[in-house]
């Protein structure tokens, strides 16, 4: 698994042990925020590699990264415009390897990875940012999918360069993600957007399929798809849950998975981990997630469990700043509004102000509203909050996603 995130350092990682595969790859910054925007897997002369969208385009060759004690330099494709590409996806088309971008000009392209050179005219139609790209075959042509803040989602001939067909129109906000796959045969497209829903595209004819899938309370910012045991399901996610959804039946599989430590899922994606299908979510703080989908179908729509912890500890201290939480007292914020310990989640404690809020976690509380009144921080004093504010400490726990890989079983 690759994972790129906010600190501009993209990492491998072994999925069985979570552990770091080789160095991390870093580069120099290109893009104005100085950031990092998209990964992704491809090969390039049957090798693996690693491109990077973050302004230019960044190629890493993976051979060999497990064993090597510095990363090599990635060989660089210049946008031609700093800090303007967003997305990236990777691509074949005629034998060549390709990657496809989409950018915050608006517009689509086509690199050849191999070359380095842009390949044919770029592609224009979207009215603004491209936030989302995905490739794939239809009907025997290489093309490309991209959503954008305009609303829309267009598909590509990726042979020819030209859109096929008008815009594919539903979505009342920004398309924040697109995914394509198969159903019933049928190439397909999947969307999610500023509207909170998930909407299923015939690719063929250019029309949605059904209604808008419901459930989010939020944006969502990420889809995937997959086909596990032959089973078509998107994946998405943007409020603090992930959720699963059969694409045959339009329904939502189990239960969402809830993220509770952090501010919002900001990447999905489907992958298969020793032959059975894996969920592996990342969200904006800095963390990554997997979850085992056997587990969650299995569970179906029965009754979650009240809490996952049979006992709640009474202290804990956060292995990242030492704090120390006493979990014994009263849990109340620094604006004197009063929290309900409610679980732990085998990393840290998770609270609640209301019964029907999803829990967070008791750091991420602190970061927000300062608990202050149940923290002794490692020097002995009261803790102060630790995220920015006029006269508070700035504290980033974790930057991008490279910081902790954690597994939820969901059996």
């Amino acid at each position: 698994m690759i994972t790129d995130g906010r600190d501009g350092v993209a990492r491998l990682w072994d999925l069985a042990s979570h552990r770091q595969i080789g160095p991390p790859l870093e580069e120099e910054k290109t893009f104005s925020f100085g950031v990092a925007q998209s990964v992704a897997y491809g090969t390039l002369n049957n090798r693996p590699i690693a491109v990077k969208g973050a302004g230019d385009l960044a190629i890493w060759e993976l051979t060999g990264h497990e064993h090597a004690q510095k990363p090599g330099k990635p060989r660089h494709i210049r946008y031609g415009s700093p800090g303007s590409v967003y997305t990236v996806a990777c691509a074949v088309l005629n034998g060549r390897s390709v990657a496809v971008t989409g950018a915050y000009d608006s517009s689509v392209r086509m690199w050849d990875l191999a070359t380095g050179t842009q390949i044919g005219k770029q592609l224009s139609g979207h009215g603004s940012v491209v936030r989302s790209v995905a490739a794939g075959m239809l009907a025997g042509r290489a093309i490309a999918v991209s959503s954008s803040e305009d609303h829309t989602i267009r598909v590509w001939d990726l042979a020819d360069g030209t859109q096929i067909g008008p815009p594919l129109t539903g979505h009342t906000g920004h398309v924040w993600a697109v995914d394509m796959g198969l159903l019933n045969g049928r190439p397909i497209a999947v969307s999610g957007g500023d509207d909170h829903t998930v909407r299923v595209w015939d690719l063929a004819n250019g029309r949605q399929i059904g209604a808008p899938l419901i459930g989010h309370t939020n944006k969502v910012r990420a889809i995937a798809y997959g086909a596990p045991d032959g089973q078509p399901i998107a994946v998405s996610g943007g409020d603090h849950t992930v959720r699963v959804w059969d694409l045959r039946t339009r329904r939502q599989i189990g239960h969402p998975m809830r993220d509770s430590r952090g501010l919002s899922i900001g990447s999905i994606a489907y992958i298969l981990h020793g032959g059975r299908p894996r969920v592996v979510a990342a969200d904006i703080e800095g963390r990554a997630r997997i979850w085992n989908l056997d587990a969650h179908r299995a569970m179906g729509t029965t009754t979650p469990p009240a809490r996952i912890a049979p006992e709640l500890p009474d202290r804990w201290t956060d292995p990242r700043t030492g704090d120390v939480y006493d979990l014994t007292q009263p849990i109340i914020d620094d604006d004197d509004r009063e929290y309900v310990y409610v679980d732990w989640d085998g990393f840290e404690p998770l609270v609640s102000q209301h019964d029907a809020d999803l829990p967070l976690s008791i750091s991420y509380m602190h970061a927000y509203w300062g608990l202050t009144s149940i923290i002794t921080s490692a020097s002995g004093q009261k803790a102060r909050r630790n995220f920015h504010g006029d006269d508070e400490e700035y504290f980033e726990a974790t930057t991008g996603m490279s910081g902790t890989t954690e597994s939820t079983d969901n059996s």
